[in-house]
């Protein structure tokens, strides 16, 4: 992936050298949730005359959503696969002939298992998880993708996934139209990503009622490489809610205990392998739950640091026009509706991002 220090910076080395057909392409995030699917666009859009640099610019472009016909309260089902894959098929939006369209994806939460083990260890670990997943309905191999917790470090983090999941999951965006250029574990993403919100952090926590995730940043790699990269995962325990009701942050004061609690272990663990969580940055915080009002005070007083909320940086987004939307930027003036959206599509639109660079990677970009 490519260095993450700035959003500007970033974006505008990816620019640098631009083919036609790469300012036409669409940069699409496609998060396969437990019972919903969230899409987000970006692409390269001429910068307008009030702008006094020159080139193409970033623009996150639409944001969408569809729900997938699962409880996920309810259990497995033998035919998840087919149903989400057959889901995308039926409700992806479609790509306009002639124009490409790269998508990176996530998974389903409980689609991926995170653990840590030595880099010698990779090979027996490879066959835990073969056989955890062949006893599961995926009847599948898993696929590893591992990295270490500290560069150079004995210890990797890995995240594996059922490939037969994986495979039908691509096979069905590809089949409308999708170029796929990979499926990237969330916390991954969400790290690589983090340089839209403008903001230095130290870890991520996705806050969501069931496949919460905290994703530390390798504090080793920012600080030797300058590049925001992925460190420890920790699975995040599931947070019971009454259906029907009004969320307010008084439910959640108890399952947040229990986030910090985690959070806590995790930066103790990280400490121990030498790459501590650095106190002095924000968490930032993402996900259906973060969205509630008074959360992130809350978590701030639990884990006694600063906590911010996602907040996409750019100033044009999906829905409003150019204008409009530089006008509220300047006023600080957005609604909570639109905080909130932020927030709970933060994946979707790092995905996005992440496909930008993935493919400039390819193209050989700097």
């Amino acid at each position: 992936m490519h260095r993450t220090d700035s959003y500007t910076s970033t974006t505008t080395s990816w620019a640098g050298s631009l083919t036609t057909r790469q300012q036409r392409t669409r940069y699409v995030g496609i998060d396969v949730g437990l019972d919903r699917v969230s899409v987000a666009s970006m692409g390269w859009a001429p910068r307008r005359r009030s702008d006094t640099s020159v080139g193409p610019t970033l623009r996150w472009f639409t944001q969408s959503s569809f729900p997938i016909p699962i409880d996920p309260s309810s259990g497995p089902c033998p035919d998840w696969v087919d149903v989400v894959a057959n889901t995308l098929r039926d409700q992806l939006p479609r790509c306009v002939e002639d124009s490409p369209v790269v998508a990176t994806l996530s998974l389903p939460s409980t689609w991926v298992h995170y653990q840590t083990t030595g880099v010698g260890e990779i090979a027996a670990t490879q066959s835990q998880c073969d056989a955890m997943f062949d006893a599961s309905i995926f009847r599948s191999p898993a696929h590893l993708v591992h990295w270490p917790v500290v560069q150079g470090g004995d210890t990797h983090q890995v995240a594996a996934t059922p490939i037969s999941a994986a495979m039908a999951i691509a096979k069905a965006v590809a089949d409308v139209g999708y170029e796929v250029e990979s499926i990237l574990p969330p916390g991954a993403a969400l790290l690589h990503a983090s340089t839209m919100t403008a903001i230095k952090i130290s870890s991520i926590l996705t806050l969501d009622p069931v496949g919460g995730l905290i994703s530390a940043v390798n504090e080793d790699a920012r600080q030797t490489m300058g590049s925001v990269l992925c460190g420890l995962c920790r699975p995040l325990p599931a947070c019971e809610l009454e259906s029907g009701s009004s969320l307010h942050v008084g439910q959640l004061e108890s399952w947040l205990v229990s986030v910090a609690a985690e959070y806590a272990a995790t930066c103790r663990y990280a400490g121990r392998m030498g790459d501590p969580c650095d106190a002095s940055l924000p968490v930032l915080i993402c996900g259906q739950l973060a969205a509630v009002e008074g959360v992130d005070r809350l978590l701030a007083s639990l884990i006694e640091r600063p906590v911010a909320v996602w907040r996409y940086a750019g100033r044009i987004r999906p829905g409003m026009g150019s204008e409009e939307i530089d006008r509220r930027n300047a006023n600080g003036n957005f609604t909570r509706q639109q905080w909130d959206a932020d927030t709970t599509e933060a994946l979707s639109v790092s995905l996005a991002f992440c496909s930008v660079g993935l493919a400039s990677d390819k193209n050989g970009g700097k």
